[in-house]
């Protein structure tokens, strides 16, 4: 396998464990690589990851550019956290860069997503070019303030068919289930709240 061919190119590489990770990869000689790295072995490196020419399986040149948004390369960066973010955006390759902010704002369930927003946010205001800033700004516009609604569990009056208007009624144990269940919901889709109002009555607050 002559590595050396897909220098400079977008391509989609999958390694022996068939992991496949998109990129733009420069090639590394055996000589460059024993020197820095201490393996005697071509490579192919996209960012800050390496692919030696014995764990790759194959490799596909991507001709017409990056076929998704993002991909498994951005999703691992991201997940090892702020450092590995801001390692991988030093490297100037805007599309990567775009690849990354693109999968931090459609992923609700990274860990210490809002810190890594606004630090990713202040890095690429501050350093990155007209190109990347423009996409954060459509991004940004598009992670505006999200109101959520969220109505009570079934009431003891509800299960009556009962109206309830300011009767201070509990939920029955229906009602409780249900109120545990929309807790779920929000917690499994990534919802954090910077504030949040409730009626004062049993049914809306009630946490047993």
């Amino acid at each position: 396998m002559n590595l050396k061919k897909y220098d400079n190119k977008c391509v989609r590489i999958t390694d022996k464990w068939n992991s496949v990770y998109d990129g733009i990869c420069s090639y590394n000689s055996s000589e460059y690589d024993e020197h820095e790295f201490g393996v005697n072995e071509d490579s192919l490196q996209i960012l800050n990851y390496i692919f030696y020419k014995s764990n790759i399986k194959s490799i596909k040149i991507l001709e017409n550019g990056f076929i998704d948004d993002y991909g498994l390369l951005e999703e691992e960066i991201v997940n090892e956290g702020l450092d590995s973010i801001i390692d991988a955006i030093e490297y100037e390759y805007d599309q990567h860069t775009i690849r990354i902010i693109n999968y931090i704002f459609d992923n609700k369930k990274i860990n210490d997503r809002e810190k890594i927003i606004n630090k990713v946010t202040e890095y690429i205001k501050k350093y990155g070019n007209e190109e990347v800033v423009n996409v954060l700004k459509k991004l940004e516009v598009n992670k505006m303030i999200k109101l959520v609604l969220v109505r009570h569990g079934e009431s003891k009056w509800n299960q009556e068919n009962k109206f309830t208007g300011w009767t201070d009624v509990e939920l029955s144990s229906k009602g409780i289930i249900e109120a545990k269940e929309a807790g779920e919901v929000l917690k499994e889709n990534g919802y954090t709240f910077n504030i949040a109002y409730t009626s004062v009555l049993k049914r809306a607050n009630d946490f047993r």
